[in-house]
């Protein structure tokens, strides 16, 4: 069963793209290559999904990501943000295993 997740890379002018992952044993790889890095996971309050960044992005310098700043709004602190680019799964199955990205936000 293929995973199909959502790269929002932090150019706004660079469009969103899919990902696909084949084998789920593969996914922690994709996604820190994905994001430039080691991983960090925010839980998004809306909608039922959720986004991996790189951990140490602000550290590093990594130019802010606007798009995944909007997404995130609930989910993180007042006057925080998103930088790098990003990438949005769907929630958390019962085995603890990520799911694909939502399909209204596939779709977008």
């Amino acid at each position: 069963m293929s995973l199909q997740f959502i790269l929002i890379p932090a150019d706004d002018a660079a469009p969103r793209s899919i990902l696909t992952v084949e084998d789920p044993e593969q996914t922690l790889e994709i996604l820190q290559t994905a994001v430039g890095g080691n991983i960090e996971f925010i839980d998004l309050v809306a909608p039922d999904a959720n986004m991996y960044l790189n951990e140490e992005g602000k550290l590093l310098g990594l130019p802010l990501n606007n798009r995944a700043t909007t997404l995130a709004r609930k989910s993180i602190p007042m006057g925080d943000f998103i930088v790098g680019d990003v990438v949005i799964v769907g929630a958390i199955d019962d085995s603890g295993d990520e799911t694909s990205a939502p399909p209204a936000l596939l779709n977008e």
